[in-house]
């Protein structure tokens, strides 16, 4: 089971209206936070590009839920989405890495 399955599932039901309680929403930001201290901490590439893949996935999810179904994010999950939206190009994922590392992300 992946990390994000349960927010994965409802928006895979299309929920008409999609509702992300503040209890789940601080989960969301506790997932994130752990996922970057493993970014941060990685001892290999491939840890890193690991963990990277799952805050991509993250990234991916809350700008659904955020852009088609108006769900408000916390300042630190919209930051996430903001500055994370191509994790595909292989410079920014780099740049996101640096900052990470440093504790300036997100």
């Amino acid at each position: 089971m992946s990390e994000f399955e349960w927010l994965q599932r409802r928006l895979d039901a299309r929920e008409a209206t999609l509702m992300v309680s503040e209890e789940e929403m601080r989960q969301l930001e506790t997932d994130m936070d752990r996922v970057v201290k493993t970014i941060r901490t990685a001892a290999t590439p491939e840890e890193t590009e690991v963990s990277l893949a799952a805050l991509a996935h993250l990234q991916e999810l809350l700008a659904t839920i955020a852009f088609k179904h108006g769900v408000s994010l916390s300042p630190r999950l919209r930051q996430l989405v903001r500055k994370f939206d191509r994790p595909d190009d292989s410079d920014l994922r780099a740049h996101t890495h640096e900052l990470i590392r440093r504790g300036e992300f997100p």
